[in-house]
């Protein structure tokens, strides 16, 4: 642990920002004219030959501690491993494969893969994991796929994708950068997920109990209804009953600009929740 985050706080004083003015055209357009665009099986090395894929129906009595990945992640846990160590897995079939989208992920440590993901591995001084992963993700890897029904990346095109390569120096500061916001993505949403949570609780307990606190509750009569207990002194009754129902229009297209400043809502800007 230690030495991880004297790294990172070597990382972070490495990296500095600046302004590049020499570019050249490549075909993924626009790079610094010091890196290279290369074919991705030039930079890495292919584990496809030793993924074995496991019926979920035999998967059920091998139930253990291993992840049992495939095309869009991990979807099961058991009790074996073939591959050991860090690797980059990229949707074979069935992914996700526009730009932003999870097409490649990467795995570390024991796991088992299937055999809807390609499996890879950075060549040494050639690139690294976390920035292959944070390319293919950026990559519309859409123009590349084949097939109707379900779409295919396969192993020869997979291939052949392009790829930028700088300098191992300004790959660690981008796949850094990139790591950075991704644990700060991944905070923020357990924050929002917790606080989900809470919102539904305290949901819960207002419409069981009303406004009276956790340690109060069990003072509150409640009463059997329809939507479940309440207080007693509460009422059900039919919404029509508690509100005014007014009916809205659509106001015709020349009348828009005496609307501006107004929020205009449709049927379809409601969803579930």
């Amino acid at each position: 642990t230690i030495s991880l985050k004297t790294e990172e706080e070597n990382m972070e004083q490495k990296i500095c920002f600046y302004e590049e003015t020499n570019f050249k055209t490549t075909e993924i357009g626009e790079v610094p004219a010091d890196w290279e665009v290369v074919k991705l099986g030039e930079v890495v090395d292919v584990y496809d030959k030793q993924r074995i894929p496991i019926s979920e129906d035999v998967r059920k009595s091998m139930a253990g501690p291993y992840p049992y990945c495939g095309a869009n992640g991990v979807i099961d846990y058991i009790d074996a491993y073939i591959f050991d160590g860090d690797y980059v897995l990229l949707a074979e079939d069935g992914g996700f494969w526009g730009r932003f989208q999870k097409s490649a992920y990467k795995m570390r440590g024991k796991f088992w893969v299937n055999n809807h993901a390609h499996i890879l591995r950075a060549k040494v001084e050639k690139t690294l994991d976390d920035f292959l992963v944070g390319w293919l993700n950026y990559l519309d890897i859409e123009h590349f796929v084949s097939g109707s029904t379900r779409k295919k990346l396969t192993q020869g095109v997979m291939v052949s994708l392009p790829i930028p390569l700088p300098p191992l120096e300004e790959q660690k500061a981008i796949a850094y950068v990139l790591s950075a916001v991704q644990n700060a993505r991944e905070k923020t949403e357990k924050v929002i997920n917790a606080t989900e949570q809470l919102k539904k609780a305290l949901m819960k307990h207002l419409f069981t109990y009303g406004p009276v606190s956790l340690e109060e509750a069990d003072r509150v009569n409640l009463k059997e209804t329809e939507i479940g207990p309440i207080p007693e002194d509460w009422e059900v009754v039919k919404l029509g009953e508690a509100v005014e129902i007014q009916q809205g229009k659509t106001p015709r297209r020349d009348d828009y600009d005496n609307f501006k400043g107004y929020r205009i809502i449709k049927v379809k800007d409601f969803e579930d929740g």
